[in-house]
């Protein structure tokens, strides 16, 4: 499992396609891949590119509103919940629900796409739905084929989270995420720092000089979180993973890529650094596969961080170091949950999970390995 969630498995057995190309053939299929790999960024693409040739029909009028496609990307945690609709079509508008506002008539011609070949259903983030929600989720899965749903079907998932068994389908086509080649890191360095080519070209030489993160940089997270620290500092040879986030992360929570950024050596950013591992640890262990809290999680987690207890809404203190962490950009709102309640996530997952592995390290570090059960 932590082979899969650091390296692809396609090296050995599959080989590389378009997928511009390849998603033209498919009625359903997976898509696995590393953390940063770039699923939900193809899952947003994807949507964003079909959803666009429907606008440019809409705009040229020369196609009925019947003859549009339709795309419907939802996270697999919405479509996943108890609380939803056993009908999948159902289910699908409430999840939409819970981020657009959508008209009766609107739905309506949403409800009549979702079946049809004029529909590209892309679910994204198996790995993040709770084991309690595989039934509802399931269930709902399988309802497209004995429902005979003629949508095209994505499903997103990790490598190391994948099981196809979870996925109630017949026929289904795998995919995985390839890595970058070395041609493309250097075609991404250069895209990245345009005009400073100097910059550039002195960090090409440190990647070369330091194999370890260049093997990292053929995800294009930890690629992107160079560069962005390389914008900062320089990157040398020496940097490792992570050394990498807790770069990045300093920077963020200084606000190194915004107007008057704190100083480096500035103790208040010591300080909510060391704030955020108590406070991922204590949202990792409440639920290890999610990237999604509500507000009330996140200023308990607060509270217990700075050494009080209970949810506190309003104590200021606690409001302050949330509204602090959303303006750094470290967190982000993830929309209204199942309560009507604002929830929020971590710019990306594996920022949660190096930050609860940076405090389970300084525990054992400091009482032994005894004392993390």
């Amino acid at each position: 499992a932590s082979t899969l969630y650091e390296e692809p498995s396609w090296l050995k057995r599959r080989i590389e396609v378009a997928w511009e190309e390849e998603r033209q053939k498919i009625k359903r299929a997976v898509i696995i891949g590393a953390p940063g790999g770039g699923k939900s960024f193809l899952a947003d693409f994807t949507a964003v590119t079909i959803a666009q040739a429907s606008l440019r029909l809409l705009q040229d009028r020369n196609n009925t509103l019947e003859g549009l496609t339709l795309p419907m990307r939802v996270e697999l945690t919405e479509f996943a919940r108890s609380d939803f609709s056993s009908d999948p079509a159902e289910a699908l508008l409430e999840a939409c629900r819970q981020y657009y506002s959508l008209s009766p008539r609107l739905a309506q011609w949403m409800r009549a796409r979702l079946p049809t070949e004029q529909c590209w259903l892309i679910l994204d983030a198996f790995d993040q739905v709770d084991e309690r929600d595989h039934f509802f989720l399931g269930n709902r899965l399988r309802a497209l084929e004995t429902q005979d749903w003629q949508c095209q079907a994505v499903i997103t998932c990790r490598t190391a989270n994948y099981q196809r068994d979870l996925i109630p389908w017949g026929k289904l086509s795998e995919y995985e995420l390839a890595p970058f080649n070395i041609d493309e890191i250097q075609q991404f360095i250069k895209r990245w720092f345009g005009p400073k080519r100097e910059q550039g070209e002195t960090l090409q030489r440190a990647l070369e000089r330091n194999p370890t993160l260049n093997h990292a940089c053929r995800n294009p997270l930890i690629l992107t979180l160079t560069c962005l620290a390389h914008e900062e500092r320089a990157v040398t040879e020496e940097m490792r993973r992570s050394n990498l986030y807790a770069r990045v992360l300093r920077g963020l929570a200084r606000r190194g890529w915004q107007s008057n950024p704190l100083q480096r050596d500035d103790a208040h950013v010591d300080d909510l650094i060391s704030l955020l591992e108590a406070v991922a640890r204590a949202l990792f262990e409440r639920r290890p596969e999610s990237n999604r809290f509500s507000n009330t999680e996140l200023i308990e987690a607060i509270n217990a961080a700075c050494g009080r207890a209970g949810p506190l809404a309003l104590d200021e203190t606690a409001t302050r170091l949330r509204k602090e962490l959303v303006q750094c950009g470290i967190l982000v709102s993830a929309g209204l949950n199942r309560d009507e309640e604002l929830t929020f996530s971590f710019l990306h997952r594996t920022f949660l999970e190096y930050l609860t592995a940076h405090a389970l390290s300084r525990k054992a570090n400091a009482e032994g390995w005894h004392s993390i059960a």
